[in-house]
Parts: structure tokens; C-alpha cells; sequence
């Protein structure tokens, strides 16, 4: 049966948890493949997008769904960024010290006393800062996995980031309201996307990166600021995995991606699913699993790199990554998230991230 969006809109019964717990272990599965350096099975069948870049779609399409809503909610500059801060910086700086501090004299070849003499150990605390290009490296840590990276998920962080100061700043000059503004934005990211040099970066950020992500951040907020004149249904949501398949391999593939992803993810954010109903109540482990996978990964293949094949490493990488994130979600996240504004907001959970 069709339904409007905007009818949906209000009611707590959505899907919105499990598809960032989904995303986020795609973005496991996709880095298992990677650290093995193995491909991707979806580039293989693709011959582009791989998994990870799939999930963090999905992602930057939620956020900006959720996001809007968070803004229009409550149009407050001071409020809005405490929120995102109180979701974003803690566990980040908490990862960040794990990483540091035991991840990297566990896993070193330095001596430990050398580790904590050397420089670099304490240039990889600048990632808590976002856009400080720090080096993704610690002395002696990884060197004789595949790929010797300390944690390759972080680039994520200062786009989502970016895009959330983006809708705020939009927001403030009144132009989220003036909701046609919004949609102007989406073919001069496409342009951009177009015709720009995707080597170049802006703010440590990868310009190709940014303008992708941006589409689908700005097509959630379109969705949001428009729920009113969009109809939930079942045909168009399959027109729209028909136009997704076709994308695989196609010359216009990300163009016909950018078209129908965004309404596929929010018909299915907002469908009936009996088995993930009210999935995962208020407990929201997407982030920690987001920022924790890579370097327990790392240490995974640093231990037992002789032993893993792809499943293997993903099925052990996700379990340990969990009780991780558990860890950090009831003794860092619910802690500082309890201190927002009021107990709705908790409820909108940003990126997570991852």
C-alpha cells in the first residue's frame, strides 16, 4: 500500500538503526577484502563501487535525511553543533587513545620505550582535530601487514563534518527553509562532479569524495524538506533497484546511481519489515563499529596473517569490533549523548558514523 512520506515522518518506527548497523559492516566486509588485498566482490561484479563505497552512500544519504529534520526541529546554531560534537568527538578521542596507547605498544616493533619517544606517536593525535592532515601511521606499527594503515576509515569523519557545518551554515541564512535553494544544489554537484580534477583535496578532503557524498548528504535533505510530496511506493522502489543494477558497469553507472539510490534507501528506511522492527531500540553501535573496525582489523591480520582468509578475517573482525563498540557505547557514547539538549534529540542519531 502506498503511503507518503511525510506521514512516515513522525513515527519512531523506522529502520534507520539497522540500516547503519548494515552500512558499517559492509564497510567491515569491504575493508577484509582490502587489507588482504583481495578484490572486492562487488567491484568485481561493478567494476568501480565496491561495498565500503556503497555503505558510506547509504550513509551520507541517512545523515542527511536525519540531519534536516534534526535542523528544522530545532534551528538553534549552539544546539545543533552540540549535538553533533557530543555524537562525534568523544568516542572519536577515546578510538583515537585506544589506538595510541594500546594498540600501538601491543602491536610495535619499536621497543616500547622508542614507540613513546618518537614523534609520530603523538603527530597521529592531530586526527582528533579532523582536518589536520595527520599521518595515518605509528612508529613500527603494521609495517608487514599489506597495507601498513593505523585507521583507513577516519577520511570519512571530515566529510561528514563538513556536510553537517554545510546544512548549518545553509541553515542559517534561512535557505533550508527555502527548501527549492536545497535542490539547486544537487545539479551543480553534479557539474562539479563532472568537471572537476578528483586529485585535488580542499581541507585535507578529497574533492572527488566530497562531491559524491555531498550529492547523497543533500539528496536526503531534499527528500526531508519535499516528504510531503513523496509517495512510498513498491514499483518505484523497484524501478529504482532496476536503475541501480543497470548502473553496474554502465558508462552513466553513477549517474543512474545518484537517481535512484537516495529513494531506494528511504522507501526501505520506512518500510515494514517484521524481523527488524524497532531494531536495536536506543542502543546505536554503528559508530563504534565504524571507527574501531579498521585498527582491530589491522591487529587481527598483525597476529594471525598466515591463517585468515577473507570470511574468516570478516567474521572475527566484526565479533572483536562489537564488543568494542559495546564497550564504548556504554561506557563513553550514552554518557555524553544523555547530556543533549533533550531526550528526543538523543534519538536522532547522526552518522553513525559511522
Amino acid at each position: 500500500m502506498d503511503a507518503i512520506l511525510s506521514d512516515k515522518i513522525a513515527s519512531k518506527d523506522n529502520n534507520f538503526n539497522f540500516l547503519r548497523l548494515l552500512s558499517v559492516t559492509l564497510v567491515i566486509f569491504a575493508h577484509s577484502f582490502d587489507l588482504l588485498k583481495c578484490k572486492d566482490p562487488l567491484r568485481l561484479a561493478t567494476g568501480d563501487m565496491s561495498f565500503g563505497t556503497f555503505a558510506v552512500y547509504i550513509l551520507c544519504i541517512v545523515s542527511g535525511f536525519l540531519i534536516t529534520k534534526s535542523w528544522l526541529n530545532n534551528p538553534n546554531l549552539i544546539t545543533f553543533f552540540k549535538k553533533r560534537l557530543l555524537r562525534i568527538f568523544p568516542a572519536l578521542v577515546s578510538c583515537i587513545l585506544f589506538t595510541v596507547f594500546a594498540v600501538g605498544p601491543l602491536v610495535t616493533i619499536m621497543p616500547i620505550d622508542k614507540y613513546f619517544a618518537n614523534p609520530w606517536t603523538y603527530d597521529y593525535l592531530k586526527n582528533v582535530f579532523l582536518f589536520i592532515e595527520a599521518l595515518d601511521r605509528l612508529p613500527g606499527v603494521f609495517i608487514f601487514n599489506p597495507l601498513p594503515y593505523v585507521n583507513g576509515s577516519l577520511w570519512f569523519l571530515p566529510i561528514i563534518v563538513f556536510l553537517y557545518g554545510s546544512l548549518a551554515i545553509l541553515g542559517m541564512l534561512t535557505l533550508v527553509k527555502r527548501r527549492f535553494f536545497i535542490v539547486l544544489i544537487l545539479p551543480l554537484l553534479l557539474f562539479l562532479y563532472f568537471h572537476t580534477d578528483h586529485s585535488m583535496g580542499i581541507l585535507g578532503m578529497n574533492v572527488g569524495w566530497l562531491l559524491k557524498l555531498s550529492f547523497f548528504f543533500f539528496s536526503g535533505s531534499v527528500f526531508y524538506l519535499y516528504a510531503e510530496k513523496i509517495v512510498l511506493n513498491a514499483k518505484l522502489a523497484l524501478l529504482a533497484m532496476t536503475f541501480l543494477l543497470i548502473s553496474m558497469r554502465s558508462p552513466i553507472g553513477l549517474f543512474l546511481c545518484f537517481l535512484s539510490l537516495p529513494y531506494l534507501i528511504l522507501y526501505f528506511a520506512f518500510s515494514e519489515v517484521r524481523f527488524i522492527k524497532g531494531f536495536a531500540g536506543r542502543t546505536d553501535l554503528s559508530y563504534g563499529l565504524f571507527i574501531y573496525a579498521f585498527p582491530l582489523q589491522q591487529t587481527l591480520l598483525h597476529f594471525f596473517k598466515d591463517g585468515l582468509n577473507t570470511s574468516i578475517f570478516f567474521i572475527l573482525s566484526w565479533i572483536l569490533t562489537f564488543i568494542i563498540a559495546y564497550l564504548s557505547w556504554h561506557l563513553v557514547e550514552k554518557h555524553f549523548l544523555r547530556q543533549r539538549v533533550t531526550k528526543a534529540s538523543s534519538l536522532i542519531l547522526d552518522i553513525s558514523p559511522p
